[in-house]
């Protein structure tokens, strides 16, 4: 979220943090203030805002390697004494962390290069009235992993999974470890929606919003309205070697439309209530082509492979509150209850054509997308805390949910429904198992369109949490510790399976998982030059209950996978760092160093029978020394990341590939300069 405003396309998100006044990070289901599919936490940017009758301005640049670039600034500005505007913006560049092999003829070069804009107007004409305007603008570019080519999982790992052999960490020095795939080519560029050739990320994001605040004294009123749009023209190529050297083009439109009000109660009395309604809409309209996956051959039949979809439609309504009562002095308990409504659609095409709107290749996937789903929740939350001597203990208990959804294929023709879409278009008969014969449940049921296969259903999750966060000796040293129980039903994991040798992305609710983990933190601060943070985390996540969907389209149950880990989920993590300050005349110089050590951890390939990716036990540390100019009017900061260059690979596809990799070592320098 960004400034409490829900963002549906991560892309856009990426492309917030500069100006932030600070970012809250809150674990376990939040549905009751937060609303739309918070399961497992909530990640809230807050900008800095205008300021009323000051002029500030700032500017932070910096430098380091992989041709990396950024720099961000801010002027605040007053326009009457009721009146103020800021302008925030960014840009952030670097080369890319992938090594091209030799002959390699596709771009690298950037990976990334964004570029933002903010602008704020704040009107408060009383103490209890203000209304805050704003709008951003985004370029998001560059030749990032997904948009790029992949990295074949080879490069890490020996073994596939296949046949029982099963993938071994081939350690974090092979010389190709971040070398993409084979050097064959494909389509070297592919249609955008101009016509023109193009290649990588090419996206825009921009957003107009208001923030209405009334104090009426012992109510405070809020209105939170947003309009997003965000579009996509992106392309890549996967260079895996043949057969898996294919060429893809993304053409999407996204409009986002959500609404908050709420009320809060003032005051210092012993009840503390806030109650709101909620309203997000999203109208899609996107169009993903795979060039050469099926028939290497251009212009041959089935050279493109697309999903063409036109509307995509998700809409929540919700309704909340949540209430603080102080039973004695030192004593608060909560109470929330959420209830939300969702339905989703999307109407389209799974096609196999020789060129991108041409006429359907005989042979090859074919047929209509063709779903609708709706769904309704209530969600809770209760909790006690209270102040004891040494600090604060507290205790919570909450519900989350995500909602349900569905996959490719035509939902209609089931038992009891028509043949009919609800663009009064018939599901394509090749979907029958028998084409010659009309359509029947027992003998002759949809062979695309299985229901079961198209729909998943919501993911729900039950929270506990207990925990301590205390002080001693005089706020010298500081104590944090919590013990929590997740426990999930219908996991939603997303996996392919082959519809007529093509690969289809399906959804399914993997089952039951359990996720218990302990969390210490000590802080040791004995002055103001010296402070030491220790942390340890304890975690046992893995899969209670499990089904994966099979290259069949229907859900089998799979009891080899009951006990095994959840993705990202290292049993140990041991966190320290340490912060020196120095006094240097009036300034003074901050040395930092932090290190993490992670037990080992699986990434999973979910397909057909889903493999596991274990990444072994390793250390990360980042260093950092800063010099601060007397009243922090300019600094100079150097740093260096991931001193071990160890990379870590973070996602694995359906194809061999590593979709998502760690950042290796990277270094350089920073300053900035208030006014």
């Amino acid at each position: 979220m960004l400034d409490g405003v829900y963002i549906a396309r991560t892309q856009a998100a990426d492309v917030s943090f500069f100006d932030v006044s600070r970012v809250e990070v809150l674990r376990g289901p939040q549905g009751t203030l937060y609303g739309r599919n918070t399961t497992a936490g909530v990640v809230n940017v807050l900008t800095n805002k205008p300021k009323l009758g000051a002029t500030e301005e700032a500017v932070n640049v910096g430098a380091g390697n992989y041709g990396a670039y950024n720099a961000d600034a801010m002027v605040n500005l007053p326009i009457s004494s009721i009146a103020a505007l800021r302008i925030s913006g960014s840009y952030d560049k670097h080369d890319n962390y992938v090594k091209p092999m030799a002959g390699d003829t596709a771009p690298a070069q950037p990976q990334r290069e964004n570029a933002a804009i903010r602008g704020q107007v704040l009107i408060e004409p009383s103490s209890n009235f203000n209304i805050l305007l704003r709008g951003d603008y985004a370029s998001i570019k560059g030749m990032q992993l997904a948009n790029y080519d992949q990295v074949p999982v080879t490069n890490f790992y020996s073994g596939t999974g296949a046949n029982g052999v099963k993938p071994v960490w081939l350690g974090n020095s092979a010389a190709n470890e971040l070398t993409r795939g084979s050097t064959q080519a494909v389509e070297p560029g592919v249609l955008g929606n101009n016509g023109s050739k193009i290649e990588g990320t090419n996206e825009k994001a921009y957003s107009l919003e208001s923030e209405i605040n009334y104090n009426m004294g012992f109510l405070t009123a809020t209105n939170i309205a947003s309009y997003r749009h965000f579009a996509r023209n992106d392309s890549q190529g996967y260079y895996l070697g043949a057969p898996f050297d294919f060429a893809a083009s993304f053409n999407g439109k996204y409009q986002q439309f959500s609404d908050e009000f709420r009320v809060a109660t003032n005051g210092s009395g012993p009840l503390k209530v806030q109650a709101g309604l909620y309203m997000f809409h999203e109208h899609e309209d996107i169009a993903l082509y795979l060039f050469g996956l099926l028939n290497q051959t251009p212009g041959g039949p089935g050279y493109v492979y697309g999903f063409p979809q036109n509307p995509v439609i998700n809409r929540t309504k919700g309704a909340f509150t949540q209430a603080t009562y102080k039973v004695v002095d030192k004593v608060r308990l909560t109470a929330g209850v959420r209830y939300t409504s969702d339905y989703k659609y999307r109407y389209g095409h799974t096609v196999s054509e020789a060129t991108v709107g041409g006429a359907a290749s005989a042979g090859y996937p074919n047929y209509v997308n063709d779903a609708s789903i709706s769904s309704t929740k209530v969600t809770w939350r209760g909790g006690i805390d209270a102040d004891i001597p040494t600090g604060l203990a507290y205790a919570t208990v909450s519900s989350g949910y995500k909602s349900g959804g569905f996959g490719d294929g035509c939902s209609t023709g089931g038992a009891g429904q028509s043949l009919v879409t609800s663009q009064g278009e018939r599901c394509d008969y090749s979907t029958l198992v028998n084409p010659a014969l009309p359509f029947n449940a027992a003998t002759n049921p949809l062979k695309y369109g299985d229901t079961q296969s198209i729909y998943y259903k919501p993911e729900t999750l039950t929270a506990y949490e207990i925990g301590y966060k205390g002080h001693f000796a005089d706020n010298k040293i500081h104590l944090n510790a919590s013990a929590f129980y997740y426990n999930y039903t219908n996991m939603q994991l997303s996996g392919a399976v082959e519809v007529q040798g093509a690969p289809s992305l399906v959804t399914t609710n993997a089952g039951k998982a359990s996720v218990k983990g302990l969390e210490l933190e000590g802080i040791v601060q004995p002055n103001h030059y010296n402070r030491l943070t220790l942390g340890l985390d304890l975690l046992d996540a893995h899969y209670t209950d499990y089904c994966a969907a099979y290259v069949t389209g229907t859900l089998t149950c799979n009891d080899e996978w009951t006990g095994k880990k959840l993705d990202h989920s290292p049993t140990q993590t041991l966190r320290s760092a340490y912060d020196l300050t120095i006094p240097a005349g009036e300034g003074k110089f901050d040395a930092v160093i932090g290190t993490k050590l992670m037990s080992s951890y699986v990434v999973t390939a979910f397909y057909s029978t889903p493999v596991q990716y274990r990444i072994p036990s390793h250390t990360t540390t980042d260093i950092s020394l800063t010099y601060k100019a007397p009243g922090d009017h300019w600094y100079v900061q150097a740093y260096a990341k991931n001193l071990e260059n160890f990379i870590t690979v973070n996602g694995v596809n359906t194809f061999g590939a590593v979709t998502a990799l760690g950042d290796p070592r990277t270094f350089g320098l920073r300053a900035g300069m208030k006014f």
